[in-house]
């Protein structure tokens, strides 16, 4: 009972936490754009301008929220002087694009949003068109070409492969380590636990990419929280159907302690590495 009390604590917690903080080792929405016609050895930074004035913890800069850890003040500076002609904000966050020709917004970018690169050598500014996340992971290609930014939506399908099966991997690796901790350890146990994850990580996370790929990522934030619900009950309930076919019986506490415990074991080292990996996980 003392270990049903605590799995459902852990449960209660992970509801109050914001959940734009998404659980398991799901994907996680970024928008990533590949720069093309930047010149050789020319610095070069860029944003994403967003239609609103925040997105998760970016926001515009209000006179006291200066963020000056990702790039020079002098950079920083000469982002936050910008105007956009049809009002669009700069929210302090900054990459050196030069350096690899990428700009990878990996945690709350805007829906809708500019590119604005900026050249410190010249104190020149290209902005492109405004564009909306079309994905949930939503891949751009930009062209420069005589200080005329365009971009074009660029869906890299292979890139989603590798994340995904690292996910997927370390979700059944966690959830297989939680159980052997309560005491699942039989040959039998093993077995079901991982292939009643595998299924389920491979149909959440199939679901997900497909409510954000074509209807976007306010539905997909809006539905995420009752298909985590349901992920939860179904592998409960799966446990207790399986592990009784294999003439190990579980209780329905046990058979939710068991899910409920590796959901949220998983929740919180997703959310770690979010973090650490954002374009990963």
């Amino acid at each position: 009972m003392k270990r049903f009390a605590a799995v459902v604590l852990c449960v209660f917690i992970m509801a109050l936490l914001p959940t734009a903080a998404f659980a398991d080792m799901g994907p996680k929405p970024s928008v990533r754009i590949s720069i093309d016609g930047l010149e050789p050895g020319r610095e070069c930074w860029g944003t994403l301008l967003g239609e609103k004035t925040s997105t998760g913890p970016a926001s515009v800069y209000d006179g006291t929220n200066q963020f000056l850890d990702l790039a020079p003040e002098e950079i920083w500076r000469a982002f936050v002087g910008y105007e956009d002609a049809d009002g669009y904000y700069f929210l302090q966050r900054l990459w050196l694009c030069s350096e690899d020709g990428q700009l990878w917004w990996g945690y709350y970018p805007p829906d809708d949003f500019k590119l604005l690169l900026y050249f410190p050598d010249t104190g020149e500014f290209a902005v492109s068109g405004s564009h909306e996340a079309y994905a949930f992971k939503s891949y751009f290609a930009a062209e420069l070409d005589h200080g005329e930014l365009t971009l074009e939506r660029s869906y890299d399908y292979g890139a989603e492969v590798p994340g995904f099966l690292l996910r997927l991997l370390l979700t059944i690796a966690l959830e297989l380590g939680v159980a052997w901790c309560l005491g699942y350890r039989s040959r039998s146990q093993v077995k079901i636990i991982a292939v009643i994850n595998i299924c389920t990580q491979l149909a959440l996370n199939l679901a997900l990419n497909l409510i954000a790929y074509y209807q976007g990522s306010f539905m997909f934030a809006f539905r995420f929280l009752l298909m985590e619900l349901a992920i939860f009950i179904a592998e409960a309930v799966l446990y207790r159907v399986f592990f009784r076919r294999a003439g190990e019986e579980i209780g329905v506490k046990r058979a939710f302690g068991l899910s409920a415990a590796g959901n949220a074991c998983s929740y919180l080292l997703g959310l770690f590495l979010a973090s650490v990996v954002p374009g990963v996980f």
